[in-house]
């Protein structure tokens, strides 16, 4: 089976800085914390590994570590399931990036 592995956000520094901030304020901006993971106080720090195409839209996710909670690993399950697509990533070049997920949300 051949794999090809996607590269790694190819854009140069500042650029790829300002969309991984961009990147990071959309995964923000449409996370809800559970109501039930509030009532027991469990929070959760992961990483999220995704691969984008040149429109912005997920084509794979990964994470890592899960959350311990179960309750804070669905939702980040669910938020990448309901997640609109990204803004694309410049010079429309798709590419693999890794973004902090904070529950509760921070940002």
């Amino acid at each position: 089976m051949l794999m090809v592995a996607p590269a790694v956000l190819a854009w140069a520094g500042p650029v790829k800085a300002a969309w991984r901030e961009r990147a990071v304020s959309h995964i923000v901006s449409h996370q809800v914390m559970p109501r039930s993971a509030e009532l027991r106080g469990v929070s959760c720090r992961t990483n999220l590994t995704i691969t984008v195409d040149g429109n912005g839209l997920v084509t794979r996710y990964d994470v890592a570590p899960r959350c311990s909670s179960d309750i804070l690993a669905r939702a980040t399950d669910d938020l990448m399931l309901t997640l609109p697509q990204f803004p694309p990533p410049p010079q429309r070049k798709g590419g693999t990036a890794v973004l902090p997920i904070s529950w509760p949300p921070t940002g």
